[in-house]
């Protein structure tokens, strides 16, 4: 057992989200804001017209994120035990942290350092029963001196127990 006073929370396998695996309908929708962490030595290096074009490009990579993002994903039985945890060898990759996993709640704080910029943040997922979530991410990426904040709304679907030609984890944009 776990001493008392322990800060460490327990998690039972089976505790977790209570919602299907299988192949999901999944729509996102992100909004960024902020500086972009591009490295101001790389910025230095261009002239004011490739300049102009690198911010012009960033605008619309943002603009476009505001767009609905539909998509399938098949998530499986590991992925909602740990969090949608990522590869713990990849060291540039993120790690993702349970901090709840209840029937109706999963959060998760995501961290990586490994990569240039660094992100880290929370996600929350609710299940709104057994073929219906709905949750938000709030992330932060820093480098270069620069913070671009990134909040994303996601609402997802259950179509079916049968990934289909997907793996676990694995996502295909909607037509």
């Amino acid at each position: 057992g776990v001493a008392a006073g322990c800060a460490v929370p327990a998690f039972s396998a089976d505790v977790r989200l209570n919602v299907n695996t299988g192949l999901w309908q999944v729509t996102t929708t992100t909004q960024m804001s902020g500086a972009p962490p591009i490295p101001p030595e790389d910025l230095a290096k261009l002239t004011p017209e490739q300049r102009a074009k690198v911010m012009a490009t960033m605008q619309a990579v943002m603009a476009n994120a505001a767009k609905p993002r539909n998509f399938t994903e098949c998530v499986s039985e590991d992925q909602l035990q740990k969090g949608f945890n990522t590869d713990p060898n990849d060291k540039d990759r993120c790690m993702n942290t349970v901090l709840s996993n209840t029937g109706s709640v999963l959060q998760v704080k995501m961290v990586c350092n490994g990569a240039d910029p660094q992100y880290s943040g929370t996600m929350t997922f609710r299940a709104a029963g057994p073929r219906a979530v709905t949750g938000e991410s709030n992330m932060v990426a820093t480098g270069h001196g620069k913070t671009m904040t990134i909040k994303s709304t996601v609402s997802g679907k259950w179509l079916s127990g049968d990934c289909g030609t997907l793996k676990p984890g694995e996502s295909q944009d909607a037509p």
